[in-house]
């Protein structure tokens, strides 16, 4: 996970961060997530990476807090299919 600040526009604080899912391969190196999403969408796998994204954004900002920042972390998601699963992705790991 990557994540990029969002600050006010008036003062220019930083409030919070937007989650954004990266990957890195050991050859290719960084493959834009317009690649490896579609490829993911195609299997239940996207469902094991919305899990992770959550997971991460929520802890990465449970530490930001625990330091004493009061922010707000955002996960952009979207509509990826309308299927039933027999694998529940509701947990990570």
């Amino acid at each position: 996970m990557h994540y990029s600040p969002s600050s006010t526009f008036s003062t220019s604080d930083v409030v919070g961060f937007e989650a954004l899912m990266r990957w890195e391969h050991p050859i290719q190196g960084w493959v834009p997530p317009d690649v490896f999403i579609p490829l993911a969408e195609q299997s239940d796998l996207i469902l094991l990476l919305g899990a992770f994204a959550i997971h991460e954004s929520v802890t990465a900002a449970a530490a930001w807090e625990a330091t004493g920042w009061s922010i707000r972390a955002a996960v952009r998601s979207r509509l990826i299919s309308q299927r039933t699963s027999s694998t529940t992705a509701t947990s990570y790991p």
